[in-house]
């Protein structure tokens, strides 16, 4: 997190973001909207319209896949009038360079679905660390006996693990006490500089960075479910021990209990302990992100 703020400042802020990359030299000698001045809705010329919904679909393609916006239940009206915005502060914030002529359709067009391409991905790539203590928490649940206990999903409207769901909502408020939701604005404002409007190149792509991030995801996830899991493993165990030196105990009556009692009180040392675990692991996922954008550019 340190690191993707860090980059922040190093190009100038969120302000500088965009303004450099190679789709500068191919607009060079053409005309720019004076540095510092807003551009207004009501003095959109053809060729503004058309960076305003590029930035548009970038930004519309990140909030529909971030958490907290992706929700299903939220109107669908406030995602798009979040987008707008999001593209029109950018777009008078950043103050590409216009050609001088609106670009054709067959040149708009691939460029607008590249736009969209990115504003998915870094959408997605963010949202992992959520995922992660979710896939943790879903560990949780089959370890203590609660895998058949499910629970609606207010995101994706689906039947998860209760644990899963638990954890994830309890991720969610400590990202927002961390101030961790900033961290989102500000790697939407970097991604113009990775991947500048317009800018997106395939070729360069690799799997290399989507390998390391899902590493990440699941390292992550195991990490979290580790002191859990070796703690029902030791009462599995014993219990396992009992059975053979008094056949006449019902184990199965007694271990349900306990690894319930147990696991419960190991995830209320988990989520006790969480804060520290949320902002390292949300820096790796930002800096894993930063790697799967920018090998887009």
């Amino acid at each position: 997190m340190q690191r993707l703020l860090r980059d922040a400042e190093r190009c100038g802020g969120v302000r500088n973001a965009g303004r450099r990359g190679p789709s500068r030299a191919r607009f060079a000698g053409s005309r720019r909207s004076k540095y510092g001045k807003a551009v207004s809705l009501l003095e959109f010329t053809q060729v503004q319209s058309e960076y305003f919904l590029l930035y548009f679909l970038r930004g519309a393609g990140f909030i529909f896949v971030i958490p907290f916006f992706s929700a299903r239940g939220l109107p669908t009206q406030f995602k798009v009038a979040l987008a707008g915005f999001l593209a029109y502060v950018f777009l008078a914030i950043n103050q590409p360079l216009l050609p001088a002529a609106p670009m054709p359709m067959y040149e708009f067009v691939p460029k607008a679905i590249g736009e969209l391409i990115v504003g998915l991905a870094m959408g997605f790539c963010v949202g992992l660390v959520f995922v992660a203590f979710q896939f943790a928490g879903n560990i949780f649940g089959y370890q203590m006996g609660l895998a058949i206990v499910n629970v609606l999903d207010p995101h994706t409207e689906e039947q998860v693990s209760l644990v899963g769901e638990f954890l994830f909502t309890v991720v969610s408020l400590i990202f927002l006490n961390l101030n961790l939701h900033h961290a989102f604005i500000v790697f939407f404002g970097l991604g113009f500089d990775w991947v500048p409007v317009g800018g997106i190149d395939a070729a360069g792509f690799t799997m290399d960075a989507v390998a390391k991030i899902a590493t990440t995801l699941f390292v992550t996830a195991l990490q979290v479910a580790a002191p859990v899991v070796a703690a029902l493993f030791m009462i599995d165990f014993g219990l396992g021990i009992i059975a053979r030196v008094v056949p006449q105990m019902n184990v199965f009556l007694v271990g349900i209990p306990l690894k319930l009692g147990v696991g419960m009180f190991m995830l209320a040392i988990v989520v006790y302990l969480l804060d520290p675990v949320v902002w390292r692991q949300s820096d790796k996922f930002f800096r894993d992100a930063a790697g799967v954008v920018k090998s887009l550019g």
